[in-house]
């Protein structure tokens, strides 16, 4: 390998191990002698370390002040860093920060201007955490409009890969909360040099966030890829976000609760996850009338899970919706009882707009139906202003008359969309009040035709 070859490779990873110890040794952070990360120590080790460190934690709680946006004199993450666990429930970090402000507090996170590139660059590239449990402590806080999450981090390349997430919570129905939030960009920090396009390939893959705190009561989103906490008017697309292989439990049946959601986006995909107990399953775009959710070029949903949810993909907007949205090979259990607007499986409303604030959505090989099977209530599909919409394939058993609906939808079509015991179900148009037609009626129409012919 030439000189200028070993210049250009990625710089060597440094390894430490930090421990809680009794012995009152500070230790040098080598395997054998890891440094002490007792209380206060922790934070002060962390803050310690530089990129390209692999933070190796032993058995036990940490505790950490965590971050919020204007934090002083605590540690962040940083390029390259890498912080490994025990173990789920083997090593835990608990969030302790009594600071009464109107703040979202994350564990871990960094600050997104750039302020001291040497110190903390705004992007923390190939940043990975993994195997460990983060306590939000959502009981610590103290303002009215705080809430108490895991992680806030952006990067290329940078995920979140086994990890748990407890007790987390907001307070204010007002202030998005987020309990794993990795953003796609940021293009609205008030200074050009600080702002971010768009970022490459991060996401969040096999976490578990569920045990809320019971005193939450209002919005929240458990796993969140895209925009950040009111991002302004100005968009950024990452490009191949993910959110895979993810369980959450929301706990109680929570309004306003979501589980997924992605935005900011070209490429996305959900997949594999299981979503349950929640109100919106996600992901969500105007729910609640909050502006942090923003549009996305091309989001896919399959092979997910969504049980005991008032809605799945929930979208309300009069413009700037999304380009793509394709869901496919999804099950849906739906709750009862709920009031309007979440009553649908898929719900995407435009609000009357007279351009389509969706482009093409596709729906195919989901199964719907209701958590209590033959019970009344929820619906499966209700499209409105998309140009393309095409829905085939789906099985659905709900006890409601005409659960596929669109309206002001340029070019919808509808292909063998049945019950369990094969009975089609036609789209429905709520704008001429009249079902669409496809191949099945079409062949039925054709052959009784010709036996009127005939005759």
């Amino acid at each position: 390998m030439s000189l200028l070859d070993a210049l250009l490779l990625d710089p060597v990873r440094i390894n430490t191990w930090i421990a809680l110890r009794s012995d009152g040794v500070a230790g040098t952070g080598t395997q054998a002698d890891p440094w002490d990360g007792t209380g206060s120590r922790f934070d002060t080790v962390m803050a310690s370390l530089g990129p390209n460190t692999c933070v190796h934690l032993g058995p036990g709680t940490f505790v950490t002040a965590g971050y919020y946006e204007g934090i002083t004199g605590s540690w962040q993450l940083k390029p390259g860093m890498r912080i490994v666990g025990s173990g789920i429930d083997v090593t835990v970090i608990q969030r302790v920060n009594a600071t009464n402000l109107a703040k979202q507090f994350y564990a871990m996170g960094h600050d997104l201007a750039l302020t001291t590139p040497s110190v903390q660059p705004n992007l923390a590239d190939f940043c990975e955490i993994t195997s460990l449990t983060i306590d939000c402590n959502f009981a610590n806080l103290g303002n009215a409009s705080a809430s108490a999450g895991a992680i806030r981090m952006m990067g290329n390349h940078c995920r979140v890969v086994r990890v748990r997430a407890k007790n987390w919570g907001a307070k204010s129905s007002t202030v998005p909360g987020f309990v794993l939030l990795l953003l796609t960009g940021n293009t609205n920090s008030g200074n050009a040099s600080s702002d971010v396009s768009g970022v490459v390939n991060c996401g969040i893959e096999e976490c578990i966030v569920n045990a809320p705190d019971a005193a939450s009561a209002t919005r929240i989103t458990a796993l969140h890829v895209g925009a950040k906490e009111n991002p302004g008017t100005t968009e950024a697309f990452g490009i191949g976000p993910y959110i895979r292989n993810c369980y959450v439990d929301g706990g109680a049946f929570v309004t306003s609760r979501s589980g997924v959601n992605m935005s900011w986006c070209r490429e996305g995909i959900i997949e594999g996850n299981q979503i349950v107990n929640v109100y919106c399953g996600g992901p969500s775009q105007g729910l609640d009338g909050l502006t942090y959710e923003r549009g996305a070029q091309d989001v896919t949903l399959r092979n997910n899970i969504f049980r005991n949810v008032a809605a799945g993909p929930y979208y309300a907007v009069s413009s700037a919706g999304i380009n793509r949205l394709t869901l496919e090979s999804n099950l849906f259990e739906m709750t009862t009882g709920i009031a309007p607007p979440a009553q649908f499986a898929v719900l995407m409303s435009d609000s009357s707009a007279p351009t389509p604030p969706y482009g093409t959505v596709i729906l195919r090989t989901n199964r719907v139906q209701n958590l209590n099977e033959g019970s009344s209530g929820a619906g499966a599909f209700r499209v409105q202003g998309a140009t393309n919409l095409r829905v085939e394939q789906n099985g659905v058993l709900l006890g409601v008359t005409d659960p596929i609906r669109c309206t002001r939808c340029s070019n919808a079509s509808f292909l063998e969309n049945r019950t369990p015991a094969g009975s089609l179900i036609q789209g429905y148009d709520e704008t001429t009040l009249a079902h669409f037609t496809e191949l099945a009626t079409d062949a039925d129409d054709a052959f009784i035709l010709s036996l009127l012919l005939r005759k």
